[in-house]
C-alpha cells in the first residue's frame, strides 16, 4: 500500500534522510530508486503513474529546523538522545499548515485522555501509545493543548474531554 493516488493529491515530503531525496527524485524523473533500502524500486507503484515535479513537494530542512527549534524544542535535546530526537511527522505537517492556511483543523492527534483511544486514529483495535526518544508527544500535545486554547487551531476531541476545556 502507499498514499492515495488521484489527480488532486499533492505529495509533501518531509526530508529526513537522503532517501527521501532519491524517493522524489525517481518520481519526479518517472526512473527507479538509484540506491538504499528502495533501491530499483518504481515510484509509481506509490504515487501513480501520474505523479509530476508539480504534484510533489518537499519541506526545506531549514523550515524543519526552525519548525523544531521555535516550537517543538524537546528536552531530549540536552540528552544522550539528541541526535535521534525529531518532531513527529503529524507535529511538523500540523505546524506547516499553521504557517500557510487560514484555518487548520486537526483530527487524531493526542489529547490529555490519549489512554482512553489507540495509537493511532485509523487503529481498528486498540493499540497503547508508546513513548520511544525519538519523538516527545508528550510536549506536542501540550502544544496541541496551547494552540487550541489560543484559538489558533480548532482540535478535535472526545466531547466529554472538549467540555471540561471551555
Amino acid at each position: 500500500r502507499g498514499p492515495p493516488v488521484s489527480k488532486e493529491t499533492r505529495y509533501v515530503f518531509l526530508p529526513d534522510h537522503d532517501r527521501d531525496y532519491l524517493l522524489m527524485k525517481a518520481a519526479a524523473t518517472h526512473t527507479l530508486v538509484e540506491r538504499g533500502p528502495e533501491r530499483a524500486k518504481d515510484p509509481t507503484k506509490y504515487f501513480g503513474v501520474d505523479v509530476s515535479v508539480k504534484k510533489l513537494k518537499m519541506y526545506h530542512p531549514d523550515f524543519v529546523r526552525y519548525l523544531r527549534n521555535r516550537f517543538l524544542r524537546s528536552g531530549a535535546l540536552k540528552t544522550r538522545f539528541k541526535d535521534i530526537y525529531r518532531p513527529s511527522t503529524g507535529a511538523t505537517m500540523l505546524l506547516a499548515a499553521l504557517h500557510t492556511c487560514d484555518q487548520v483543523s486537526a483530527y487524531g492527534f493526542m489529547t490529555p485522555d490519549y489512554k482512553n483511544y489507540s495509537d493511532h486514529y485509523f487503529d481498528s483495535t486498540y493499540h497503547p501509545v508508546g513513548f520511544y526518544v525519538n519523538h516527545d508527544l508528550r510536549m506536542e500535545m501540550m502544544l496541541w493543548q496551547q494552540l487550541h486554547k489560543a484559538g489558533l487551531i480548532q482540535l478535535y476531541m472526545h466531547k466529554e474531554f472538549n467540555k471540561d476545556q471551555k
